[in-house]
């Protein structure tokens, strides 16, 4: 099966974030749960383009992406990002409501990105209270008869303050 080819350019854009953000390849590893003395190298293959990591490492590339990047404080550039190299490049699955939920990232909607927005939150239908305020004809037979004059219990002399 032949390999897709990968644009260095689109996935330079790591190696950026990680300079901006003052880490090593070393450390990127780090954050990336990558162990061994190759760590630096899979990092720089990541940024180079020249082999996307498994599947296995969604879960760290979000954390990264939103913690050591500080790609949680722009929402749409972290957007960005995913939608052009992991799921351009690398060939990844957009991130799902579940993952946008447990990492508290906001939904937002970047050019490749297709799904619609998130659903309006819902509300139940309002209704009136039965009866309130609202006497048809078939409610005059009920108050037929019907006259406002207070209980038998209520005296008005218990009712004044002495």
């Amino acid at each position: 099966m032949k390999r897709r080819e990968i644009n260095s350019r689109i996935t330079g854009q790591l190696r950026e974030l990680r300079e901006q953000a003052g880490l090593t390849q070393d450390q990127a590893g780090f954050h990336l749960g990558l162990t061994g003395v190759k760590r630096r190298d899979s990092v720089s293959e990541y940024e180079l383009g020249t082999s996307p990591p498994g599947p296995d490492r969604r879960e760290p590339f979000i954390r990264y992406l939103l913690v050591p990047l500080k790609l949680r404080e722009d929402p749409a550039r972290f957007a960005t990002i995913w939608n052009e190299v992991m799921v351009g490049e690398w060939g990844w699955m957009q991130l799902t409501d579940e993952e946008l939920r447990r990492f508290g990232v906001p939904r937002v909607h970047v050019p490749g990105d297709d799904r619609p927005g998130p659903p309006p939150p819902k509300r139940p239908p309002a209704r009136p209270f039965p009866g309130l305020y609202s006497f048809g004809a078939q409610d005059a037979d009920v108050f037929s008869g019907v006259t406002a004059r207070p209980p038998s219990w209520y005296s008005r002399s218990s009712a004044s303050p002495s």
